[in-house]
């Protein structure tokens, strides 16, 4: 199945980073670049979608081309910067849900989408990346369709208590694509949001899946243990319970931290990177045996700075970020088995030319 150009969130990865200054420059984002498209020879250009600057709220720390296409975007554009280490740390990454995903829809409202998308994001700091990215990414899906967002990761990723006004964060991001974000996403991104393989516990392998939907009050319905298909027909099984659907849309999201030998800023899962690729795969495989459209898809969490990590000391830097580019590789690889499915139909106002 083919997929659209890879957008790299140029925040931490492999940049000369210093969390005391809050400062990095572009001539340690390139090489990172560099390194995931030798990896991905075929996706096309890589296209940064943001950088910022830790110290700092202002625009004027994105890059130049994305300040020249969107003149419009509001000042100031976070109100804490993505990846910021807050005194308190209870903030970290936190942002205004409705200035940051309106920043992030001007932007993808200017880039080309034919085929679904597939991200890299590169901070599980910034998980909170996948909303505007599953927002757009479900937004041609007709209302007769359902939509699903689908996280494999350590952490549950949704409280359900936090209204919408308060900050979007990478632990509470599940509850931002069921509820609409002002008037940004005035419909909520997904009728479903999915946990697969969190650690909360349960002694039976990928046993603690579960899923919320959107619609009345939010309640953590419990997939049970299962292998992949078995999990999704229970997630298409409440889905269904509320009204017929005349088919459905799947947008991916795996965060890192659910692997061991991740390094990510969340530290290490339980399961083994093997494991986790053929979870993903088997599931994209039983998505596409159901009919399920697959419109987009997310890897979250590469080690933080230039490799190294504040989690473990084991392995070096260059280990590190040779399992982040397996990781790349692996996922795109289970998408490539795919036969091609055509995506939804896209609104004029998305048929943007590529160049």
């Amino acid at each position: 199945m083919q997929i659209d150009p890879v957008f790299f969130n140029a925040g931490r990865w492999g940049l000369g980073y210093d969390p005391a200054v809050g400062e990095w420059s572009e001539e340690h984002v390139q090489p990172m670049l560099d390194m995931i498209g030798g990896v991905l020879p075929d996706r096309g250009p890589l296209r940064p979608v943001m950088y910022t600057n830790a110290s700092s709220d202002d625009p004027a720390n994105l890059p130049s081309h994305i300040r020249a296409e969107c003149p419009e975007l509001p000042r100031p554009l976070f109100s804490t910067p993505v990846g910021a280490h807050n005194g308190d740390s209870r903030n970290n990454g936190a942002t205004k849900a409705t200035t940051f995903c309106c920043a992030f829809d001007k932007w993808l409202s200017a880039l080309p989408q034919w085929h679904p998308y597939f991200a890299v994001i590169d901070s599980n700091e910034c998980h909170h990346l996948s909303v505007p990215l599953s927002a757009w990414a479900l937004r041609p899906t007709p209302p007769d369709r359902a939509r699903i967002v689908v996280n494999f990761d350590a952490h549950a990723d949704i409280q359900t208590g936090v209204p919408v006004t308060r900050p979007l964060r990478c632990d509470n991001w599940g509850l931002y694509v069921l509820r609409p974000i002002g008037d940004v996403y005035p419909q909520a991104a997904a009728d479903m949001y999915v946990g697969i393989g969190n650690n909360t516990g349960s002694p039976t392998p990928w046993g603690d899946s579960f899923a919320f939907a959107r619609w009345g009050t939010l309640t953590k319905t419990p997939l049970g243990p299962g292998d992949m298909a078995t999990q999704l027909d229970a997630v298409i099984t409440l889905l269904d319970r509320q009204q017929q659907w005349s088919g459905y849309d799947l947008y991916i999201s795996v965060d890192r931290d659910i692997e061991s030998s991740s390094f990510t800023d969340y530290g290490d899962g339980r399961y083994t990177p093997n494991d986790v690729w053929a979870r993903v795969a088997d599931f994209i495989r039983a998505a596409q045996a159901r009919g399920v459209r697959c419109v987009g898809f997310d890897i979250c969490g590469l080690p933080t700075i230039n490799g190294r990590s504040r989690i473990s000391d084991d392995w070096s830097e260059e280990q590190r970020i040779d399992r982040a580019l397996e990781d790349i590789v692996a996922f795109t690889e289970a998408i490539d088995r795919l036969p091609e499915a055509a995506p939804p139909p896209l609104p004029q106002d998305r048929l943007v030319s590529s160049g």
